[in-house]
């Protein structure tokens, strides 16, 4: 059920990591699986990534979203996050990185 709802977010939404870590829904127009945490949502997505259905991008330099261990990398890093940490608390509640 988590691959289905993060296919159909990535899918639908284009959504950036910051709407599932490190809390799912934030900034979406969907409700969160019940009952699942970071870890799940972040090993959903590297499957959905290991067998082509969904492709990352980062504008971190020396990040690499072409590669499954430089997903990995990415996911870890988002998951680290905390509700508390400064990037939830900007004017958009986005990453510097992410911000047009």
């Amino acid at each position: 059920m988590i691959n289905h709802w993060l296919l159909n977010a990535a899918a639908e939404f284009g959504v950036l990591l910051t709407c599932i870590f490190p809390e799912a829904g934030r900034g979406l127009n969907v409700k969160p699986v019940p009952i699942s945490d970071s870890e799940q949502y972040s090993r959903g997505l590297l499957e959905l990534f290991d067998s082509a259905q969904i492709a990352f991008s980062s504008k971190v330099p020396g990040d690499d979203p072409q590669t499954r261990n430089g997903v990995a990398q990415i996911l870890d890093r988002f998951r680290a996050l905390s509700k508390q940490d400064s990037v939830f608390r900007g004017e958009l509640g986005l990453l510097p990185t992410h911000r047009e």
